[in-house]
Order: structure tokens, then sequence, then C-alpha cells
């Protein structure tokens, strides 16, 4: 991700208002500069950087999950495990989203003021530059046939407005038992970095995501 590691890792996700939806804007236009967002946790004269005043936070989408047992809260509590500060909420693009969140502000200096990036998020928080779709196997074989979905997401994702626009694929491809749906798959992973234009990254398993995710 963008900047500089948390540095308040060791935080729990109860410390972060959980919101119920997190928008992304729909052109890069709508994000806010920094100049814009200074005064909200900054007094006016400060002229240092900015990312120290905020933890760097990954959001996981509340409807994301491991298994069907392990969900969305055990991605968020193995992610903090490793260091990085988490919290679930509904994404409206994406599975995993860097969002800072704004400290205790400096003595002399307003609260957070009105939500600065995008529509629904909370009180001054940053979308980052980074968003990740992951798919395990299983259901990226699933969204390949459905090719109106399929098409529809990586549009989706690749408009979202932000430069890191990252499409995950977990599990052991060269394991799959069908060779017919193994070259399928891997024909559509070479299409979505030359034909769609997005970062693609090849985990073997979630526990490498998570480190994809930590790093």
């Amino acid at each position: 991700h963008s900047g500089e590691p948390p540095a308040a890792a060791t935080a729990t996700s109860a410390a972060l208002p959980a919101p119920s939806v997190v928008a992304l804007p729909d052109e890069p236009d709508d994000l806010l500069p920094e100049q814009a967002v200074r005064g909200s946790v900054l007094p006016p004269a400060w002229e240092g950087p900015m990312l120290p005043h905020y933890d760097v936070c990954v959001l996981v989408d509340s409807r994301e999950k491991i298994s069907h047992r392990e969900r969305a809260a055990a991605l968020r509590s193995k992610l903090e495990a490793l260091g990085v500060k988490a919290g679930t909420a509904t994404l409206a693009v994406g599975d995993f989203l860097a969002v800072a969140v704004p400290r205790a502000p400096p003595t002399g200096a307003p609260p957070p003021a009105a939500p600065v990036a995008g529509e629904g998020a909370c009180d001054g928080w940053l979308v980052l530059d980074t968003i990740v779709e992951r798919k395990q196997l299983c259901d990226f074989l699933s969204t390949v046939r459905d090719k109106r979905h399929y098409h529809s997401q990586k549009v989706r994702l690749g408009r979202c407005g932000l430069p890191r626009t990252v499409y995950l694929v977990e599990g052991p491809l060269e394991r799959w038992p069908h060779a017919a749906e193994k070259q399928r798959m891997q024909q559509e992973l070479s299409a979505i970095e030359m034909a769609d234009g997005l970062l693609l990254h090849v985990s073997r398993s979630t526990d490498d995501t998570l480190r994809f995710l930590a790093a």
C-alpha cells in the first residue's frame, strides 16, 4: 500500500468506527487533494507531512470470507495478527480497501470535519490508492463463466478512480484437476493484465493473500 507502514498496528479493530457502506468516487477528480483535508486534522499553519497523523487501515468487505465458517471477521483478525490495523465494512467495490484513519489531532487542531473520501465514509477518513478484488479459484471459474458479471466487475474496478486496482486470484492453479478449465483460467489471467489494465496478483493460499495485503 502507499505511504508509510501503519504506525499503530497494535490497535484493535474495536477502536475503529464501523461505517455501513464505504463508497468510492466515480471519477478520480472526486478525490479531494491533500490541501483540502489538512485543515480537518492539522492546525492551519502546519507544514509537515500529513500521513504521520493517520493510521493506515485495511477495510475488509463484510461479505468476504475464508470458508463457510470463517467470515470477514476472521480475515480481519488474521490481518491484525500480522500487525495490520484492520476493520470491516460493506464496500461498494472490491473486497479490500486501504484507508487512512485520523489519529487524535495535535493540540489546537479542530476535530475531523465532514467526510472527505466519498459519500458514506466515516468522518475524516481518506481512501488511499489501493483496492483489491479477491477471487478464490472456484469463485474465479464461476465468475469467468458468467461473462456479463465478469466483464461488469472488471469495468467497475477499473473505473473506481484509484491508481492501484488489484485483481487477486487465490489458490494453486497448477493443481486444478480439469485441463480445459485450467487453460481457460490461465487465458483469463493473462487478459486481466494485458487487456483490462488491472494489476494481477496470484496467491497460493489465504495466508499468502494476507501477507500480500500486509506488505
